[in-house]
C-alpha cells in the first residue's frame, strides 16, 4: 500500500532487517528512519523526498488488552466470565530530518526525537477487585450482586510503527 508502512513490534528495541534503517524504541519513541525507507513507502525518488520530506510524519499504535473477572448469582448457580477491555493510544511521534556529514542539503533521514501528542480510545482505568463489573456491550453485567472478583492484568501488548506521506 504506497503510503503508509506499518511494523507491529510485539516488545522491545526494534530494528528492521534486510535494506531497512528503522530502529525504533516503543519505550520512548525515539529512533531513526532511513531516507531510504520513506522513498521506498511514498514511492518517492531523491528530488521528491528533498521537496516532500517535511511532510513526512511518524505515528505509534500501542495497543494494550486487559482481562478481569467478573462473577454473580442466578438462583442456586455461580456465574463466571472473563472479561477482555481494550486500550488503544495513538501517538504523533516528533522528528527532525537528518543531513549528511558532507552535504548539509542532503537528506539522510529521519531522527526520531519521541512521542508527542495522543489519543486514547478505550478505558485506561481497569476496574478493582469489588467493583461492581462494568458493562460489556449488550450484556448487562451492572447488576448490585455483579462484581469484579479477580484482575488478571495485561494480557497481551504490541505497538505499530507508521511512516504517514503527504498527499501531492
Amino acid at each position: 500500500m504506497k503510503g503508509k508502512v506499518a511494523l507491529v513490534i510485539i516488545a522491545g528495541l526494534v530494528t528492521v532487517p534486510v535494506m531497512a534503517e528503522i530502529i525504533f524504541d516503543p519505550a520512548n519513541g525515539r529512533g531513526f528512519v532511513g531516507k531510504g525507507d520513506v522513498q521506498e513507502t511514498c514511492g518517492w525518488n531523491n528530488q521528491q523526498l528533498q521537496m516532500h520530506a517535511s511532510g513526512v510524519k511518524f505515528t505509534a499504535d500501542h495497543s494494550e488488552t486487559y482481562e478481569y473477572i467478573c462473577e454473580w448469582t442466578t438462583g442456586n448457580e455461580k456465574n463466571r466470565k472473563v472479561h477482555q477491555q481494550h486500550k488503544r493510544t495513538s501517538y504523533h511521534i516528533t522528528s527532525n530530518i537528518a543531513f549528511e556529514a558532507r552535504n548539509k542539503k542532503q537528506i539522510s533521514g529521519f531522527n526520531l526525537t519521541g512521542y508527542g501528542e495522543s489519543v486514547v480510545t478505550g478505558s485506561s482505568e481497569l476496574p478493582n477487585v469489588g467493583d461492581r463489573c462494568p458493562e460489556t456491550g449488550s450484556q448487562n453485567n451492572t447488576g448490585p450482586d455483579k462484581r469484579v472478583t479477580e484482575v488478571i492484568g495485561l494480557t497481551s501488548s504490541s505497538t505499530a510503527f507508521t511512516i504517514n506521506c503527504p498527499a501531492q
